[in-house]
């Protein structure tokens, strides 16, 4: 008899253990996601990435510039903010329709460091901000420019002044035995070799009493009168990589986003 009892026992305690793990089969079934078919994987992690991608990539400088024009050439020099004493010098080409950064290296400013180029005036030692056309030329010491240069080469004499004279010649090159404006044979070493940035100069708008002479030139001793510079290899670089054929453009703003004069607002 007892043993009668003892396997009935057994029996409902087995049973009992049954009814519990189908229980908690069942919620397991419930709980746990259904895993997606093959393809709606595939499109879930293409789609992920490709957010990602997206929100971590932004566009290319220049594509987030506002006002480059026809330009496929363009030298970006950027500064964190206004009064910025140091920055960095980007050099962009559109290729095959992109663009491309070649390179990106350190850049030195005027003294008294960036300024809203709409402000500027002349004498005040600051880099004005802003966006021009370059000049097709690039000029320096020597006899001949840099090898591989395509724009035209200009030697500087010991008579050539950049003018600061109003009327035609303000912001130009002149030759002459005086002229009032700036002798460019007085600085041998940050003249080597140079090219005017295009700031309040032809072939854009210029303005009397704005300021002249604001040129792209190589490191002096320390900072400049209102220049851009940069080392002399990055300079000379810098002048075998201008093509006129893509009408180089300089710009000069700053990195404080949503201000007048962040890079992006010209």
């Amino acid at each position: 008899m007892r043993t009668t009892n003892h396997r009935l026992r057994s029996r409902a305690r087995r049973a009992l253990l049954g009814v519990v793990v189908l229980g908690v089969l069942a919620m397991a079934a419930v709980t746990l996601p259904r895993p997606l078919p093959a393809t709606r994987v595939a499109l879930a992690e293409e789609t992920s990435g490709s957010m990602e991608s997206s929100a971590t990539t932004p566009a290319p400088l220049p594509q987030r510039m506002a006002h480059i024009g026809a330009a496929k050439q363009l030298i970006v020099a950027t500064g964190a903010k206004l009064g910025a004493k140091y920055g960095a010098l980007q050099f962009f080409d559109f290729v095959d329709g992109s663009w491309v950064c070649t390179m990106s290296v350190p850049c030195r400013f005027g003294k008294n460091g960036l300024m809203d180029g709409a402000r500027r005036w002349a004498g005040n030692k600051t880099t004005p901000t802003g966006i021009w056309m370059m000049p097709g030329y690039i000029f320096g010491t020597h006899a001949h420019a840099p090898s591989g240069t395509r724009l035209r080469y200009r030697r500087i004499t010991w008579k050539s002044w950049w003018s600061s004279k109003r009327g035609s010649t303000y912001n130009d090159w002149v030759e002459a035995r005086r002229w009032p404006g700036e002798r460019l044979a007085n600085a041998p070493v940050q003249y080597e070799y140079a090219i005017s940035t295009g700031y309040n100069a032809k072939p854009n708008h210029v303005r009397y009493g704005r300021g002249s002479g604001i040129f792209l030139h190589m490191f002096g001793a320390g900072l400049t009168s209102g220049c851009v510079s940069v080392s002399r290899g990055n300079m000379i670089r810098i002048c075998t990589l201008l093509d006129p054929a893509k009408q180089p453009t300089f710009a000069v703003g700053t990195l404080a986003t949503g201000t007048p004069t962040a890079i992006a607002a010209y």
